[in-house]
């Protein structure tokens, strides 16, 4: 019987320990074989896993932290794309209306019935100014002054002061100067009292 010597035991244990080695390598290491909470960071490979290899819900989110400052500004967008016109409204329901401009402040053209603006004015035919601060305003026919109310509004673009006042004379039987067929309008400029004044622009509108 041939005896054991220090070569053979080296040369059995060189072998086995490249036979188990390959073994091993070529095996895969299951959940199972993991003790929990023994893996760390060293032991997975760099760049390894991705997304879809945590689970959702696992352990408790930990407490949020404090806000980061806020952001430059961005650049403004650009304008947006000019929008449609919209449909046109319905007819308003005034009968007649107009704008009295004595200043000239609308550049009336010749030949305009005095003092009225056409691009602002309805069923009125005639104005006319037979004394200081007073307007007669003649509406088209079938607008009766005694059975029809106005209402006027002192309009400051076509005044020549700031403090002006103007009304509407509806008790058209009590006329001062205007006859019955024709609204009387008074203008004025409040100082210390209400002054009667020429240069009074109004709108007046008849319902």
């Amino acid at each position: 019987m041939r005896h054991l010597t220090y070569a053979n035991v080296v040369a059995s244990l060189a072998l086995f320990a490249a036979l188990g080695g390959s073994a091993y390598a070529a095996a895969k290491i299951t959940g199972k074989q993991v003790k929990n909470s023994s893996l760390t960071g060293k032991d997975i490979r760099n760049r390894s896993l991705t997304a879809a290899d945590f689970k959702r819900g696992g352990l408790p989110e930990g407490p949020q932290g404090p806000q980061g400052p806020i952001g430059p500004t961005g650049a403004p967008g650009r304008d947006g794309a000019p929008g449609r016109d919209g449909a046109a409204g319905a007819p308003g329901s005034a009968r007649a209306y107009a704008l009295i401009d004595p200043v000239g402040a609308y550049s009336v053209p010749p030949g305009t019935p005095t003092y009225m603006v056409p691009a602002h004015t309805k069923a009125i035919t005639a104005v006319t100014r037979p004394e200081t601060g007073i307007y007669c305003v003649t509406p088209a026919a079938g607008i009766d002054p005694a059975a029809t109310t106005a209402v006027v509004s002192p309009d400051w673009a076509a005044s020549g002061s700031e403090n002006i006042l103007a009304y509407a004379s509806n008790d058209v039987t009590n006329n001062s100067t205007c006859d019955e067929t024709a609204y009387e309008v008074h203008t004025f400029v409040q100082t210390n009292v209400a002054t009667p004044d020429d240069n009074v622009g109004f709108v007046i509108l008849v319902g």
